[in-house]
């Protein structure tokens, strides 16, 4: 008995590693190979272990160590800027991850159901196990309101196969990388099962799936269209703990406008964070008519993150808005809100458990989701703030009516944690995706500007103040993902489904 429990321990804390192994091939840290061995680890893991309640704990432990290690900036939104006690911080960015951990390893029950107990380390087990863990990632990008985060597609980013993203998006990266790693403990445990040759099909055959993925990096889906055009971003690095107290408020704008009138120039964009002005934009509006006046006179263009409200049935909806002002004109309202940060769900539920731990409550409401892009000199863009840059489809539509992409962000609730790394790897990656350029302006970092191929070209340091002066192209021309690559990975990842039924079938 001491020795059986041994042996399952072992492999419980092997399921933990292989959940941080994903963390530490991800940003910042970028050690992709970690990724292929973390799929290796978790593949062995499940197929060695006999009973399915076994292997559904170890699935669980893997997805908690996965969101436990690498969402943990939840924490310092929680208890830095959301003024919780540490213990109640800790409770709650523990549930955060254990539902999260909870709902992807009942996705992964699937696996569990179909896989054939009988021929373990199976070409046809293989087939099913990466199918059903890149469906698990894409029902993420659903489940609980959408947490598309921390997917082992994002380690592949910078190296040079990323090219599969311009077709299959970071959901391809992410099969691609669940074949490989689990491939490599399938040829060597099936040695017996299979004869070489059938083995080294099988190598070749998922080789050239790497070699695939490199070559459609060198194909040009997008291209530059027009003359060179120059951006300014201003990061005024304010503390989000000075940011909405009334006393800083003239403060603030006035170092946002300094910063910005040094930049109006003819042709020229500048972009202000999320929430810059923390004020409604009626209460703003003598300064905005201003600031607009003097960016016409220049033939400059000014975006600016400032909430919006607009009156309803006696009381006022409020959004997350970004508008645009001088020669640039529209205004765009956040479609996809953060729940318990910008609205609560389940109200009557939740906003009454809120109040018994004294936590803060949101109340904004969520943009139409059939809203005009803005309006920028010659050219347009449907802009993305913040959490909405990390959805794949949703940036991919956007993108068929953008020649530049645009996202802000208040990246400062993250703190110094990983958090802001992570979420400016995924803005890489929805550049790359969709061949375009990406501006990104945050309020502390990181404000970059992203080339078509994901390539950061220029940044400024986190939590300084900084305007980050840089080039931009239009673009013009879709690549397959923008197009309809979202549905073209799902097809892919339930085909995969077949052979790997049809061969269980088959031998039971």
């Amino acid at each position: 008995m001491h020795s059986v429990f041994k042996s399952h321990f072992s492999k419980y804390i092997a399921a933990i590693i292989a959940g941080l192994l994903i963390v530490l091939s991800l940003a910042p840290y970028k050690l992709w190979p970690l990724a292929l061995l973390s799929v290796a680890l978790q593949f062995w893991i499940v197929e060695s272990l006999k009973q399915r309640k076994r292997q559904f704990f170890s699935i669980l432990l893997y997805h908690f160590a996965l969101f436990g290690f690498g969402a943990s900036w939840v924490y310092v939104s929680i208890h830095d800027y959301g003024y919780t006690s540490e213990p109640l911080a800790i409770l709650l960015t523990t549930l955060f991850c254990a539902s999260l951990a909870v709902a992807n390893s009942l996705c992964f029950l699937v696996y569990l159901l179909l896989r054939n107990s009988k021929l373990v380390f199976s070409i046809g087990n293989l087939l099913l196990f990466a199918s059903v863990a890149t469906l698990t990632e894409l029902a993420r990008s659903v489940m609980l309101s959408g947490f598309p985060w921390l997917l082992i597609g994002y380690s592949q980013t910078e190296t040079a196969f990323n090219g599969l993203a311009t077709v299959f998006g970071v959901y391809g990266l992410s099969l691609l990388t669940f074949l490989s790693g689990a491939m490599i403990i399938c040829v060597i445990k099936t040695q017996q099962q299979y004869r070489k040759p059938i083995r080294l099909m099988f190598i070749a055959s998922v080789a050239s799936l790497w070699i695939a993925a490199a070559a459609l990096g060198e194909i040009n889906w997008t291209e530059q269209t027009g003359k060179t055009r120059s951006t300014s971003m201003v990061q005024a690095n304010i503390s989000q703990h000075q940011k909405w107290d009334r006393k800083f408020l003239n403060s603030t704008l006035n170092l946002y406008k300094d910063l910005t009138e040094k930049e109006l120039q003819s042709g020229h964009l500048t972009i202000w964070p999320e929430a810059a002005i923390p004020m409604y934009q009626d209460h703003a509006q003598d300064f905005l008519n201003q600031l607009s006046y003097k960016a016409n006179n220049a033939n400059s263009a000014i975006l600016i993150g400032i909430p919006t409200r607009e009156s309803q049935d006696n009381s006022f909806i409020a959004r997350n808005s970004l508008v645009a002002i001088g020669k640039a004109n529209g205004a765009y309202h956040k479609r996809h809100l953060v729940p318990f940060g910008e609205y609560v769900p389940f109200q009557s539920f939740f906003g009454s458990l809120m109040r018994v731990f004294n936590l803060p409550l949101s109340s904004m409401r969520a943009g139409s989701d059939t809203q005009a892009p803005l309006k920028i000199f010659d050219w347009q863009s449907l802009p993305l703030i913040c959490y909405e840059i990390v959805f794949p489809s949703m940036t991919a539509k956007a993108a068929k009516q953008s020649d530049v992409l645009i996202t802000v962000s208040n990246d400062s609730w993250f703190g110094q944690s990983i958090g802001p790394i992570q979420h400016l790897q995924m803005a890489q990656m929805r550049a790359l995706e969709n061949g375009r350029y990406l501006l990104r302006s945050t309020g502390s970092g990181v404000t970059a500007i992203i080339q078509s191929d994901g390539t950061v070209a220029k940044t400024v340091p986190q939590f300084e103040q900084a305007v980050l002066q840089g080039e931009y192209h239009l673009m013009q021309g879709y690549t397959p993902w923008t197009k309809f690559g979202y549905w073209l990975i799902h097809l892919v990842s339930v085909i995969l489904l077949i052979p790997a039924l049809a061969i269980r079938l088959r031998k039971d």
